[in-house]
């Protein structure tokens, strides 16, 4: 009988005994605080990392050492243990990441409330199961196989934080508090990524970076009316539009002729032969399910007419989404509903921009550059201010030298060949990841492994109906069990 087979009666069984204490965790709301001011005084993240602590304790896994909470005043909690390896000698040492703060519960919510998550189906429904609340149990599932079946086991080191969705910005002073314990990391692995497959498992490959900030236009002092005025006075919509359409984008037919992209020239990259060969794979396995989440109006002119080469149409998508720029208006300030509109001229515009950037792009120049196109000559001599300007990097763990190895990579596909007839899949990620710009900073040349159980495609992530299949969270923490304890086959 193979590792696999061995393992997966004992996760199976694990999952189920743990889906009870799974669903205290999804109901609790534990927001991040950037969507939660008062989260110290409050105290839910950390409630919630105590009560994951306990949990922890009771189930008695004896190589389980240094469980505790970090904790300091103004500081995001972290639970941290170390694991043993089996062998005294034995120095690789797997740092093994995840999060338990949540974005607020996105709409359509039809399931379950989402403060009650429920199983419906075979489907674990609530807000944050399928980025990030399933770690800690894949991680002690593979703890309690690997005791059980008596399998070789590395050094490891847990650290599950709460500042993720905040952009990590307390990671780092959790982690020097680790690395006091387990001083040296051979291979992290960041249990926090998505697929858009039921039929494979993926692992991240690159990030796009973003710019946000905020453009404020004035060109009066007080509304006035538009039929008295209009014309006299510029309307700070009009400029804003103005500076869109003819200094930031430029819509063209993309190199195929087929789509229809979207250009921002000042924080554009090429895209290389490798990539698009690497984009051409994950399309031909699994472009529809790629592209199937999209079901907008107007979706295929961004896909392409899927006339002659779906292929070619899913290729021009994807890689539009996940190695190419794009912008968003997020919000504007005091606009009137339309129930509400009158003939009156607004004195100023406030509106919130994010720019999603290619991995390789930097986007300190990237925001100059942006900045530079609107408060440069701005039309009617308008007053024009950039507030609130936020930025972070995409990553590219190929070219930061933390990508994982192809023994890595050939081990982990044993056992996806096995269960699923299918290899894991190098995806791309359209979002950004801050925690992997902290990460590559401190762990210089060290494979960066980001993987995991969670399902787009089937979860919903952030949205209505939030979900993760529990034998899809069965499925991947026996391969990844098995992954982990076959560590010599890569440690080199």
């Amino acid at each position: 009988m193979s590792d696999l087979q061995k393992v997966l009666p004992i996760i199976g069984e694990f999952v189920q005994d743990c889906t009870q204490t799974f669903l205290q965790f999804a109901a609790m709301k534990n927001l991040s605080p950037k969507y939660n001011k008062n989260w110290e005084k409050d105290g839910e993240l950390l409630t919630c990392l105590n009560s994951m602590k306990d949990y922890i304790s009771s189930q008695n896994i004896s190589s389980i050492k240094n469980l505790q909470i970090f904790q300091e005043n103004g500081v995001t909690p972290s639970l941290f243990f170390s694991v043993s390896p089996s062998s005294r000698t034995e120095t690789y040492t797997i740092l093994l990441y995840s999060h338990i703060d949540k974005i607020p519960f996105g709409e359509g919510w039809t399931k379950c409330d989402p403060n009650n998550p429920r199983v419906i189906d075979s489907y674990l429904y609530g807000r944050g199961v399928t980025t990030s609340l399933y770690a800690i149990f894949t991680i002690l599932g593979m703890l309690k196989a690997m005791e059980d079946l008596s399998m070789p086991r590395p050094n490891m080191a847990v650290l599950i934080e709460s500042s993720f969705e905040s952009g990590s910005y307390d990671l780092l002073t959790n982690l020097d508090k680790a690395l006091k314990i387990v001083p040296t990391i051979n291979q992290v692995v960041c249990l926090d990524t998505w697929g858009p497959t039921n039929n494979h498992f993926h692992y991240m490959k690159s990030t796009r970076g973003y710019i946000s900030f905020d453009v404020k236009i004035t060109t009066g002092i007080k509304s006035v009316h538009s039929g008295s005025f209009g014309g006299l006075i510029p309307d700070p919509m009009m400029i804003f539009n103005n500076i869109l359409s003819n200094k930031i984008e430029k819509i063209e037919k993309s190199e195929d002729g087929k789509a229809t992209n979207i250009k921002i020239p000042t924080i554009e990259a090429d895209v290389t032969d490798t990539q698009r060969t690497e984009c051409q794979e994950i399309c031909k396995n699994c472009g529809f399910e790629l592209m199937a989440m999209l079901s907008y109006e107007g979706i295929s002119q961004l896909i392409g007419s899927k006339n002659e080469d779906e292929d070619e149409d899913y290729l021009t998508a994807y890689i539009n989404g996940v190695l190419r720029p794009s912008y968003s208006i997020l919000g504007f300030e005091e606009m009137p509903s339309i129930e509400n509109a009158s003939g009156s001229l607004k004195p100023y515009l406030h509106a919130r921009l994010c720019f999603r950037t290619p991995p390789n792009v930097d986007v300190n120049t990237g925001y100059e550059n942006l900045k530079k196109l609107f408060l440069e000559n701005p039309p009617f001599g308008a007053k024009i201010e950039i507030l609130n300007e936020d930025f972070n990097s995409g990553i590219d763990l190929e070219e930061s030298k933390n990508n994982i190895t192809e023994k890595m990579i050939s081990t982990f596909n044993v056992y996806c060949q096995e269960r699923y007839d299918r290899d894991i899949q190098a995806l791309r990620m359209s979002r950004d990841l801050p925690c992997l710009n902290y990460l590559t900073a401190k762990f210089k040349n060290v494979p960066i492994f980001v993987t995991g159980a969670g399902n787009t495609f089937t979860g919903n992530a952030r949205d209505g109906n939030e979900c993760i299949q529990l034998i899809r969270l069965i499925n991947f923490s026996a391969i990844f069990t098995c992954y982990i304890s076959n560590y010599n086959n890569y440690k080199e």
